[in-house]
């Protein structure tokens, strides 16, 4: 009986020291914010599997500034801002990333942003995080591209909206010189 114990024991001990890591499939903050005229926060994101693209789209909120993605842990990694709301980041296939991303404005500012983590078009991961001035909330979203809160088209910009204007206006008037 002794013996039956003590092999059940070592069993369930060495199970324990086969576990993986712990990892996260949601962007997680370290750190405290780096405050200035606009603000950083350190997120590590891996536990997804790999991955080559992450995006960020502002719900609400200060804008993301500058190249909104920087400071990547991996190599080969860039940021770009796309308009003030869409950040997008891209580089070689990786399992784990170190990075910040950067906001506009006082980091005492609440806002909320949706993170997306990608490879290979297919997407991994959709988090949604909360910053209520002084401390973050994420909670991980659904992947069904047939949720209805799942569009995350980026909006154009007004001044993208404006120059089209002219231009359909500029066009409609060479053509009706040309009839005339």
């Amino acid at each position: 009986m002794k013996l039956r114990i003590l092999a059940i024991l070592m069993l369930s001990i060495g199970s324990i020291a086969f576990l993986p890591a712990l990892s996260t499939a949601i962007p997680l903050p370290i750190g405290d914010p780096i405050p200035g005229n606009s603000w950083a926060q350190a997120f590590i994101e891996n536990g997804v599997g790999p991955f080559d693209k992450m995006e960020a789209f502002m719900i609400s909120g200060g804008p993301f500034e500058t190249n909104g993605f920087e400071s990547f842990s991996a190599g080969g990694w860039n940021g770009l801002l796309i308009n003030p709301n869409y950040i997008l980041a891209t580089g070689p296939a990786v399992t784990d990333n170190t990075f910040n991303i950067k906001f506009f404005g006082s980091w005492g500012t609440p806002l909320t942003f949706d993170f997306l983590a990608y490879n290979d078009s297919v997407l991994l991961e959709r988090a949604h995080a909360v910053w209520n001035g002084g401390g973050w909330a994420i909670t991980s979203l659904s992947k069904d591209p047939n949720d209805p809160n799942y569009d995350r088209t980026p909006v154009p910009e007004p001044g993208i909206l404006i120059l089209l204007g002219i231009a359909m206006v500029s066009v409609a008037a060479a053509r009706k010189k040309f009839k005339g």
